[in-house]
């Protein structure tokens, strides 16, 4: 009895496969058929075109290198539009198919010539392992960021007013690279990241004044001036942790802490004088800036930009409590 339900078990599944293969043969025909057509059509319409062109070269309205090159495009256009019915072919199919293993040979008439072609059709099998096994745990990207920078008093926000520098003139530019790590296969795990970033920090004190070093101290000299400005620039290596939250308007919510350390590459003042015209002067020097700092940064944002803060924990400048920090966009260039 169990060997006679067995049988007819696998008669039923036989059946259901072999109506399935007579079912996609079928879709497969309609869809060669409309192909068929289709190429058919282009043939009378290449023809009628090339018609057109040798009675106007009759006619002696166009050259014979102008027909010749009408014809050419007409050819490529032509060659063009066949190879997209193939391509569209094989896409319909795909969709008749639904990821079955199918290879089917495929005749299409053109210009009473018969042009075979294979349809192959594999199922994977080992799709999810493979996925797995080639997924990317670390990553790179390039990324520019820029905004306000200034320096703050006391570590009081309340004290910001009292800094030398006008908030809305001093701005900083970064550009650099940066790696993440998944911490696990999991593609919603936090991520451990680092890079390297090169900082131009300008600074634009809010009176007519210019930066003088006494006795190892900072010191603002008053001068009448044009303007004046003061500019860094800065190694950078940040290090830190980000992870990422669904998001409908964003595609996720990235949060992003850590801490960099950094390193004064040059610093320079530019000034001139408002009397007399007188060249830039362009002044090189350490003007009392700590030669390596160190501090915290945090972000909040989407996919390929957030808004970043960052902060020293180390004074500015040798002889004053001011701490620089610097607000800005961050945007993941490639």
């Amino acid at each position: 009895m169990k060997k006679i339900i067995l049988l007819f078990g696998l008669m039923i599944s036989l059946g259901i496969k072999a109506q399935d293969n007579q079912d996609l043969d079928t879709k497969i025909e309609e869809i060669t058929q409309r192909i068929d057509s289709f190429v058919q059509a282009k043939n009378t319409e290449l023809k009628q075109a090339i018609e057109q062109i040798n009675n106007q070269l009759k006619e002696q309205k166009i050259s014979k290198e102008d027909a010749e090159s009408k014809k050419e495009e007409l050819a490529k256009k032509y060659a063009e539009d066949i190879d997209y019915a193939i391509f569209k072919l094989t896409s319909q199919i795909k969709d008749v198919a639904q990821r079955k293993e199918v290879v089917r040979k495929v005749v299409i008439k053109n210009n009473d010539k018969e042009l075979t072609y294979t349809i192959r059709l594999l199922k994977n099998k080992h799709k999810n392992k493979k996925y797995t096994k080639h997924i990317k745990r670390t990553e790179s990207e390039w990324n520019i960021n820029f905004g306000l920078n200034n320096v703050l008093s006391g570590n009081n926000l309340e004290n910001i007013n009292d800094s030398p520098y006008a908030i809305a003139h001093s701005r900083y530019f970064s550009f650099g690279i940066e790696w993440k790590t998944s911490l696990s296969k999991n593609k919603n795990s936090p991520y451990f990241t680092y890079g390297a970033n090169l900082v131009w920090n300008t600074f634009k004190p809010k009176n007519e004044v210019i930066h003088r070093v006494v006795n190892d101290e900072l010191v603002f000299q008053p001068l009448p001036l044009k303007y004046s400005k003061l500019r860094t620039r800065w190694l950078q290596v940040p290090v830190g942790f980000e992870i990422h939250l669904p998001n409908k308007n964003f595609g996720y919510l990235k949060l992003k802490a850590g801490g960099y350390a950094k390193i004064n590459i040059v610093s320079k003042q530019k000034y001139q004088y408002s009397v007399n015209n007188k060249d830039e002067v362009v002044e090189k020097g350490n003007f009392n800036i700590n030669h390596f700092n160190y501090g915290w940064f945090t972000e909040v944002g989407g996919t390929d930009w957030s808004i970043i803060l960052n902060y020293d924990l180390l004074n500015f400048y040798q002889s004053k409590n001011w701490k620089h920090f610097s607000l800005g966009l961050k945007w993941e260039i490639f």
